[in-house]
């Protein structure tokens, strides 16, 4: 089988799998579930304050966290909240995110991102913290009901809550999402096609080049 042919059954299996590969599904939904009932807030949280929020994964992968802070009315420039997210059995941490207290608004849904992390059918904890805040500049987060809490527990400073904070998933359907990969791998293998010298249906003969040259002996005059 010469090149040429070896570099079309190439290409064309790049095509296929190219193909493929655009019927793989990746999306996110952006916390679809809104619809929530505020029962009361934590209070404010200090610099050595730890919200534990406890809930069993459903197999989702997640990009981000998305809670309800209120600033009191307040402009808050330092400081930072940061979540870490802990396998419970194993103590594993599975990710971390992190914002500034600059980029929360007052009683809006804030989304911290914490990049993907596959959560599994787990049992899993959510670390929450401040770091650097003013004494005076302090946050709270908005405690109440919702469906994604409705099995949850929170903690703070190890203290049980009769409610829960009120937080949200962003979770990513993402199988293989390869189709940009493929499309490049497709194009190079269509460039190297072109450019091969040869037919496509060119059979060889067996012969090597230094065979195809005439023989100097019989060709003497």
């Amino acid at each position: 089988m010469n090149k040429k042919r070896i570099s079309a059954i190439v290409l064309v299996t790049c095509i296929v799998i190219t193909i493929i590969s655009t019927g793989v599904k990746n999306t996110v939904v952006d916390c679809d579930d809104k619809e929530y009932s505020i029962t009361g807030d934590l209070g404010e949280l200090a610099d050595g304050t730890v919200v534990e929020y406890n809930f069993k994964g459903n197999g989702e992968t997640i990009q981000g966290l998305e809670f309800i802070f209120a600033t009191y009315g307040k402009e808050i420039k330092k400081g930072a909240v940061k979540a870490e997210i802990y396998d419970k059995h194993t103590n594993k941490k599975l990710g971390e995110g992190k914002i500034k207290a600059s980029a929360i608004e007052d009683n809006q849904l804030t989304m911290l991102k914490t990049g993907t992390i596959n959560l599994g059918k787990r049992n899993i904890r959510v670390v929450i913290y401040c770091e650097g805040f003013e004494r005076n500049r302090l946050l709270t987060m908005w405690m109440g009901e919702n469906s994604e809490n409705e099995d949850g527990t929170t903690y703070v400073n190890g203290m049980r809550m009769k409610s829960n904070i009120l937080v949200f998933r962003q979770v990513v359907t993402k199988e293989a999402p390869y189709t940009w990969d493929c499309i490049l791998i497709t194009s190079i293998s269509f460039v190297v096609f072109c450019c091969m010298p040869g037919s496509l249906f060119e059979k060889s003969n067996g012969k090597s080049e230094e065979d195809n040259e005439p023989d100097k002996e019989n060709t003497e005059a």
